[in-house]
């Protein structure tokens, strides 16, 4: 057939019209369009696609026409239809580009935060906050621009240099020249802005393990097994700062209880078995954050005071070279002050030990010889921290420089186990080796323990307890910076 020997049915439905087989009246048929579906540019998946569908529908059924008119509407038609898709492929092009500024924007906001809450001057700030820029696809040249502040969140403004300084505004812009939209609009300026807020309101850690490597399941940041019973109240978190997706592993039955206002880690939170976590109202862990700064990095170790020995069950203050023993004998006191236990260990076993306001300070003369904190079985009684002077709110403190220790309790050089009964109060601070609860310690909730260790490794069924600290005796609290814009 030619193409002049059209049937009926062609010549009576021109433009792609059909009749409904049970209907009276001519319809177009329905576009089969698809839903848009979140891609790159959305003006190409809602407009230009179902355009272009509809255009391939009319060129179908103009291909047996031979009116001339009907050319020359296609003719024009075309050229507004191809204008069209062009224009708003070029939108879609200006969306992804604004896209991938905002993301330099939120950097460069996170990274003078950062810089912020470590009291950095503003240069400083600028230059942080212009790197992150940078390493997220932002070309720090001309014509481009960025700029970069420090000033006041309120909560919905934020202005530049009020006080109290809490927050960084990052605004970013790049100008273009237009393509297809030149005609009336020969640039654009595509510009992005973040503001990233300091929160020094977000707790502080009772449980803080300092190890920043890379954990796994035989060597995690922090380890919470067996029917341990952990309290550290609504506002004191448990905090890893272990990469990985063991930063803190939680596993153990029904027995194993924790209570806090929330698990924060640098990795993941793994749960094995169906142990119990209570956080805060409102609270979820939080898995990627940035890591916790060591809260007694400063602490110094100065030995003073005369050589002591044990001997009798009054001891004082002063430094004790070749370890302390309080093993057997007793009932022992301490006086108040500090202890420096020089190239040995501190151990109670078997023994009564009492004091109020001490601090033992773990020092040796080589990392070597650094001594542990050791309380075995039937250790009893109650130690509990200063609450002025320089070692405030510490009751141990192992040397920085010590070396040697396992991991967790695989072979621990700190060790609290077996069925010591002992109260304890006040922070544990051991920042370079790792620290063991295990076994049946039955009364180490002394209402305010708080360790902070390279790693943490609780197990069997000790009780620990952070709900009762006194003003001045908590760790310092965590930094984090949020998005707020």
């Amino acid at each position: 057939m030619g193409r002049t020997a059209m049937t009926q049915k062609q010549l009576n439905w021109p433009w792609g019209l059909r009749k409904d087989r049970f209907a009276s009246s001519w319809r177009r048929p329905a576009l089969k369009t698809r839903p848009w579906t979140g891609g790159v540019f959305p003006t190409v998946e809602r407009v230009i696609a179902p355009l272009l569908r509809r255009l391939s529908t009319v060129s179908f059924s103009l291909r047996h026409d031979t009116g001339g008119a009907v050319a020359a509407v296609f003719a024009v038609t075309i050229v507004g239809i191809i204008g069209f898709g062009a224009l708003g492929i070029e939108t879609g092009l200006w969306f992804s580009e604004r896209r991938q500024l905002q993301t330099a924007a939120d950097a460069a906001a996170v990274s003078g935060a950062f810089q912020l809450a470590n009291s950095a001057p503003l240069a400083t700030i600028q230059a942080a906050g212009t790197a992150m820029a940078v390493n997220n696809k932002f070309v720090n040249a001309a014509p481009n621009t960025i700029s970069i502040s420090e000033g006041n969140w309120n909560g919905t403004t934020f202005t530049s240099g009020g006080a109290p300084l809490n927050a960084v505004q990052a605004v970013l812009s790049t100008p273009r020249a237009t393509l297809f939209a030149a005609v009336a609009l020969p640039t654009v300026t595509i510009g992005a802005q973040a503001v990233a807020i300091v929160n020094t309101s977000f707790g502080h850690p009772c449980i803080l393990a300092l190890d920043n490597g890379v954990s796994s399941k035989t060597n995690p940041g922090i380890s919470i097994a067996g029917s341990a019973s952990v309290n550290t109240g609504p506002n004191c978190m448990i905090a890893s700062n272990a990469q990985g997706d063991y930063s803190i592993e939680d596993q153990g039955g029904a027995g194993n209880n924790i209570t806090a206002q929330d698990l924060y880690t640098v990795g993941a939170v793994n749960y094995t078995g169906s142990p119990n976590f209570t956080p805060a109202p409102g609270l979820t862990p939080i898995s990627g954050a940035a890591p916790v700064p060591d809260p007694y990095s400063s602490l110094p170790i100065s030995p003073s005071g005369p050589s002591q020995t044990v001997s009798g069950s009054t001891l004082s203050p002063g430094i004790y070279n070749g370890g302390m023993n309080l093993s057997g004998g007793g009932p022992y006191t301490l006086q108040p002050g500090t202890y420096y236990v020089e190239n040995g260990d501190f151990t109670i076993k078997n023994a009564q030990v009492n004091g109020s306001g001490v601090t033992i300070v773990l020092t040796g003369s080589s990392p070597s010889k650094i001594g542990s904190v050791q309380i075995g079985p039937n250790a009893t009684g109650s130690l509990t921290e200063p609450t002025s002077g320089v070692y405030s709110g510490i009751l141990f403190y192992q040397d920085r420089t010590a070396s040697g220790g396992g991991n967790n309790c695989k072979s621990p050089a700190n060790s609290i186990n077996a069925n010591a009964g002992i109260a304890l109060e006040g922070v544990i601070y051991m920042p370079s080796m790792p620290l063991c609860f295990q076994g049946t310690p039955t009364t180490m909730a002394g209402n305010c323990l708080q360790l902070v260790a390279w790693q943490v490794s609780i197990q069997g069924n000790p009780s620990l307890n952070d709900t009762g600290c006194p003003p001045g005796t908590t760790t310092p609290g965590i930094t984090n910076v949020v998005l707020a814009k």
